[in-house]
């Protein structure tokens, strides 16, 4: 199996990619993907269970010189910034 399909399966399973050549039986055992327990974790706002999907334009990112960081901007810069409507604390 070529590496491409190889990583393209592993990511399909779960399956860490910890050496590219490796098939995935070959694999050391675990899991890769993420998981949220917003049972058992705080949280200042609720984890919505399923990723939302109803983002809205917010603004745009661009970088403050004073210190580095990435703040809203009204013009175009490193992208957009997208709030979701129903959960406005969830940015993309």
């Amino acid at each position: 199996m070529d590496k491409q399909l190889t990583l393209l399966y592993k990511r399909f399973l779960g399956t860490p990619n910890s050496i590219p050549s490796n098939s995935y039986a070959q694999e050391e055992a675990g899991s890769s993907r993420s998981n949220i327990f917003a049972q058992s974790q705080l949280y200042n706002q609720p984890v919505p269970p399923v990723a939302p999907t109803d983002l809205a334009l917010y603004g745009y990112a661009s970088i403050d010189s004073s210190n580095n960081t990435i703040i809203n901007s009204i013009s175009p810069g490193l992208g957009t910034i997208e709030n979701s409507v129903l959960y406005p604390w969830i940015q993309n």
